[in-house]
């Protein structure tokens, strides 16, 4: 009864005071948002992702190479058959290839993201298909009859959600696939954009290419294996197969992860550290703000907890009472915290759209339960201090005292506030390297030149264009045709674009060297078209680059990058050497090094560039190329040109066309989504932290109007009486900020493998965060200072 009781009480203080009570429901609710908001996202993208079926046994595998610092890199398909058949760990293995697809026959030719599956790969998940089946034990037998499974999204924008879709035929790679399930909306391993699933089935021809890497792993662990024995097994098969395969397999072993720590890159557990934590230091900006109004509130009670004091309330009752009305308060801004953070979410994916949280929009218990934990201890925070403030109270004392607060309650106050503040500091500083490392990603020098450049993907069918000679014809063709549309001022291709990958890893070999293969270095090889360079922007340190007459039946020649050139021939002139490529050219052909070109940034656009090694199209032809198109207009502009130029060729061929500018922003785009979330809670930070030192400044020139009154009839000037209510607040905001300057630099630290060619210790952003907390608390402790300056000194002197 008790309980009932305080709550019926703290709902009747709570109505007496309603824009106090919306004031801190409101403040609460933002900070609980902004944690349920975050708490669902991550869940949504890295917990509810993963459903297996054996959640406590179930290991992502990958192969590493830390001498070539290759970390959670694919598996090859023979890799994973001999480990399938050789591991004694595991109970069973599955593994998905990705890839892509030209899909035709529906509304026009394009490209999907589609995976090769082994048998048991499906049973490994407990998402089963929404229409149909997923893969029959007969399916993946050689000469197989053709059967795909489709995505949910694939089956809304190809099929128009077609009921019966199931049996119906479509053409992958011009060759006929039955539809034999569909899968929910929420299942998307092993690409977050997959649209189709094919049966692993043996090869018939070419053999499958042990060196190629590119399949991710599962696997069941027997009962009793742990994953450091998985592992020790692991290194002992790739042991035996870099005996066996030592070209391929030499340095390459295989690690099991646990499926979280598996599909997070080195980077992810940072960027989520610094996520929770501004989201958490929001809260307390918050909670301090709420504990502010409620020891203003308590200082004006002070006289009723007298009372009750001296009418035979404990102290404990008092404390209790006062937790009451800070639990109700959390309680009522936890469920408008936790509608404002779905709501946010909603804006979040409309924003960001994502098939992950689209699927995950529900309220499920983990979100609730996560939002109640954070209310509880939201109520504790900001309520235990003015609770105790209140129960200490002298009685006597309290019963003489007016209405304004003592000392103690004063300090306390001065101390959340300057907290806020520091809080605040720490979070604009973090948020602003961040933001401004975003910037200074988009002014890198990559090494070749974005702007004005068009990327077309294109993988010809091996149907209609199966041999060298066609691959020659075709490309021939097609960059013929591009270079006769309007405003398309030069055309070359590529294998591997500059900057998203770094090319086809081969060996290197010097005329007459004796070194084991696997001994020899590792170089990245492109290739590429006549006039490349030019196109792509890439300067050229010496020599020449390659012209139409380097043809299959020419001297084969190369290009090399400067880290080619300084890790063989370090300040010696290469042009006129030979190099063999033991991996990619099986007759062992010498090339030529007939230039040089500068370097271009790696994937991860951090340390140096590896070695890279450019070779003719015409000399080793590839079937799947990118077009590089320059234009003298808006790139945008002629895609549907370069579209139209391609069809003249091969009329189902699939087209992706989109400029390197728009590649590039999609490249960063995970981490700038990141940024501008903690761009927004940091705002949301300051903003209550100039709030609540207002409030303060407000409160405290109210406590002192017969003070500031005294002065003023006593002759002190506005300008006076502004710098006196000034310097408090801005004492308050220095404090806070000499702490913030502090805690920043020291965090900052910790975000030194975020940041790209980028200081933390960047003195704009410090200065500039610096410049901004104090314009903001002049600004907070102005506009009460200017309030006092109207106080009528006669009135003010009449006051108690």
């Amino acid at each position: 009864m008790n309980i009932l009781s305080d709550l019926s009480f703290a709902r009747r203080t709570l109505a007496k005071h309603p824009l106090v009570t919306i004031a801190a429901v409101v403040t609460l609710a933002l900070g609980i948002g902004a944690n349920t908001t975050v708490f669902s996202v991550v869940r949504a993208i890295f917990v509810d992702s993963f459903v297996f079926h054996d959640q406590k046994n179930t290991v992502i595998l990958f192969s590493e190479n830390t001498a070539h610092r290759n970390t959670k890199e694919g598996v090859s398909i023979p890799d994973f058959r001999d480990w399938r058949e050789h591991g004694r760990s595991f109970d069973e293995m599955a593994i998905a290839v990705p890839g892509v697809v030209a899909l035709s026959g529906l509304k026009e030719p394009m490209r999907l993201k589609a995976a090769r599956v082994s048998d048991a790969f499906f049973s490994f998940f407990d998402f089963k298909p929404s229409l149909g089946r997923s893969f029959t034990a007969d399916e993946f037998r050689a000469g197989a009859p053709h059967s795909v499974v489709v995505s949910h999204s694939f089956w809304e924008t190809q099929l128009g959600r077609d009921p019966g879709a199931i049996g119906k035929v479509v053409h992958l790679n011009g060759d006929a696939f039955t539809i034999v399930g569909v899968m929910p909306p929420s299942f998307w391993m092993p690409s977050r954009t997959n649209s189709v699933w094919l049966p692993l089935t043996p090869p018939v021809s070419s053999p499958e290419i042990r060196s190629v890497r590119e399949g991710i792993v599962l696997a069941h662990l027997r009962p009793g294996v742990t994953l450091e024995q998985a592992n020790q097994e692991l290194s002992a098969i790739s042991r035996q197969l870099a005996a066996l395969y030592p070209l391929a397999n030499s340095g390459w072993g295989g690690r099991a992860w646990e499926p979280l720590r598996g599909v997070m890159g080195d980077k992810d557990p940072i960027l989520l550290g610094v996520l929770f934590g501004v989201v958490g230091a929001l809260l307390l900006v918050a909670c301090s703000n709420v504990a502010n109004l409620l020891l203003a509130q308590a200082a004006i009670r002070r006289r009723e907890m007298s009372i009750r004091t001296a009418v035979g309330a404990s102290r404990w009752h008092l404390i209790r009472q006062s937790l009451t009305e800070s639990l109700l308060l959390s309680a009522m801004a936890g469920v408008v915290g936790l509608l404002a953070g779905f709501w946010a979410k909603d804006c979040f994916i409309a924003i960001y759209p994502s098939p992950i949280l689209i699927a995950n929009r529900v309220m499920d218990p983990a979100v609730l339960g996560f939002c109640l934990l954070i209310s509880v201890l939201a109520a504790l925070v900001f309520g235990l201090a003015p609770a105790w403030d209140s129960s200490r109270a002298d009685p006597i004392e309290g019963l003489k005292e007016s209405r304004h607060s003592g000392a103690r309650t004063h300090r306390l106050a001065n101390v959340f506030v300057s907290s806020q503040i520091a809080l605040s500091m720490i979070l604009l500083i973090v948020t602003g390297l961040l933001l401004e490392d975003v910037r200074h990603l988009r002014r890198l020098d990559l090494g070749f030149r974005p702007d004005g450049l068009v990327v077309v993907n294109l993988d010809p069918s091996t149907v209609r264009h199966a041999g060298s000679e066609q691959l020659r014809t075709f490309y021939r063709s097609a960059m013929d045709r591009v270079a006769s549309v309007a405003q398309v001022r030069a055309v070359s291709a590529t294998s591997h674009l500059p900057v998203f990958t770094e090319g086809t890893p081969v060996h290197v070999a010097m005329p007459g060297e004796t070194a084991a293969p696997a001994e020899r270095p590792v170089a990245m090889q492109v290739v590429i078209a006549p006039h490349y360079f030019e196109v792509a922007g890439t300067p050229l340190r010496r020599g020449r680059e390659f012209r139409n007459q380097d043809t299959a039946s020419t001297a084969r020649v190369a290009v090399i990058n400067q880290a080619f050139a300084d890790r063989f021939w370090n300040y010696t002139d290469p042009i006129g050497r030979q190099i063999r490529l033991t991996d990619a050219d099986a007759r062992g052909d010498l090339w030529t090094i007939v230039g040089v070109a500068a370097n271009v940034k790696p994937p991860s656009l951090q340390g140096p560039a590896h070695p890279q090694i450019y070779v003719p199209f015409d000399q080793a032809p590839q079937r799947a190329m990118s077009l590089l198109v320059t234009t003298s207009s808006d790139p945008t502009r002629i895609l549907t040109g370069l579209r139209k130029a391609i069809a003249s060729v091969d009329a189902d061929e699939p087209v992706e066309a989109t400029t390197m500018r728009q590649m590039l922003r999609d490249q960063i785009r995970q981490l700038a989504i990141i940024f501008d979330m903690l761009g927004v809670f940091a705002g949301l930070a300051l903003t209550m932290a100039s709030v609540g030192l207002f409030a303060l400044i407000a409160y405290s020139v109210n406590e002192r109007t017969r003070e500031i009154g005294i002065r003023m009839a006593l002759g002190a000037t506005e300008r006076g009486v502004i710098g006196l209510v000034i310097r408090r607040g801005m004492r308050l905001a220095l404090i806070g900020m000499a702490v913030g300057l502090a805690a920043g630099a020291a965090i900052t630290q910790l975000l030194g493998s975020l940041l790209i060619e980028f200081s933390p210790w960047d003195p704009t952003t410090f200065i500039g965060v610096s410049a901004i907390l104090i314009i903001v608390a002049a600004l907070a402790s102005y506009l009460p200072a200017r309030r006092a300056t109207r106080i009528d000194p006669i009135t003010a002197l009449r006051q108690e």
